[in-house]
């Protein structure tokens, strides 16, 4: 895109008061629109807070946690169902439970950190 601007000059470089009049053709300032590339994930997997980029919020945030009972806090009861202290340890214990993290601002499910097995 291109503006055309009128360009007055004085002929011969001299002090005079008659104006030639010229044409110049004067190409205006590109736009360029710059895309920030998010270097955080979308989802996570560690048993702690993480820091996350929400797809839906579009911001970023540092996840919520909440432990709940998993397919490997059931394993670990029947293993150890002989003792009946070490069957309720899950109960008692939150690192053998699985950690699900939700976004704070819309509630909603970022990742699963799963005790143990993945089913």
């Amino acid at each position: 895109m291109q503006q055309t601007v009128v360009v007055y000059e004085r002929p011969g470089g001299q002090q005079n008061p008659i104006y030639q009049q010229q044409m110049v053709s004067v190409p205006l300032p590109q736009v360029v629109e710059v895309q920030q590339v998010n270097s955080l994930p979308t989802e996570c997997t560690d048993r702690f807070p993480e820091q996350f980029f929400c797809t839906t919020c579009q911001k970023t945030y540092v996840s919520r946690i909440e432990t709940v009972w998993g397919c490997g806090s059931c394993v670990w009861c029947l293993a150890c169902s002989f003792s009946v202290i070490l069957s309720f340890l899950p109960c008692c214990v939150d690192g053998l439970r699985d950690v699900v993290h939700y976004c704070p601002g819309c509630d909603g499910e970022v990742g699963v950190h799963r005790f143990m097995c993945d089913c």
